[in-house]
């Protein structure tokens, strides 16, 4: 009974993406990342010969934190498509004979447009970005996902017991985002933040 409330409540939270898991408590929710752990891991490499040792958080990962990464990011677009719309457009003056297609458009108007393009549609996600953290209000304070060590005892190549350690990342259930055996591959901003990827998708057409 207890794993199908634990189950329950972790849908429940994954269904409504962003919610406030406050009322979960620590105890609990550590349960629920275990069993998810153990079925993702034992579902790939098999339950048989392994032995759980420990799973034990290491890091949190806020809204607030991605929302910040997000701007960080999308402004390193805007900043790299600017220096390559500063190159084009000299290289326009260098070259103006330079043509493409079959109608002979300037292939560096082509370049310019391109560019001046995106950085326009960048800037529209920065805007998007200010307004959704607007909206999010104190919800930018809750947690987008845990992180945890997971600790297992198992057999290497001679068959002898070899401690094996995983790190996960959850996913708004408490569920398996990530899954690996090194910190440098686990994403730097999981799960976003409530609508930024419908956002970004309709700005950007992605």
């Amino acid at each position: 009974m207890k794993h199908l409330h634990l189950l329950f409540g972790a849908l429940a939270c994954t269904a409504l993406w962003g919610c406030d898991a406050s009322h979960i408590g620590e105890e609990e929710r550590n349960d629920i990342v275990r069993r998810f752990a153990e079925e993702y891991y034992w579902n790939v490499a098999g339950k048989e010969g392994y032995e759980f040792i420990s799973l034990e958080e290491i890091d949190e990962v806020l809204y607030q934190d991605n929302i910040d990464y997000r701007r960080q990011y999308i402004q390193q677009q805007i900043t790299d498509n600017e220096g390559m719309l500063a190159v084009a457009l000299t290289k326009r003056d260098s070259f103006p004979d330079l043509m493409v297609g079959k109608d002979s458009i300037p292939y560096y108007d082509l370049k310019i447009a391109d560019y001046q393009g995106k950085i326009n549609r960048y800037q529209q996600v920065l805007l998007g970005i200010d307004s959704l953290a607007e909206a999010l209000g104190d919800t930018a304070k809750q947690v987008a996902s845990y992180t945890y060590r997971y600790t297992l005892m198992g057999k290497n190549e001679q068959g002898q017991p070899d401690t094996l350690v995983f790190y996960l990342q959850t996913n708004p259930g408490f569920g398996v985002l990530q899954f690996r055996p090194d910190t440098a591959d686990l994403y730097p901003n999981p799960n976003d933040f409530p609508g930024y990827r419908e956002m970004a998708g309709r700005v950007l057409g992605e």
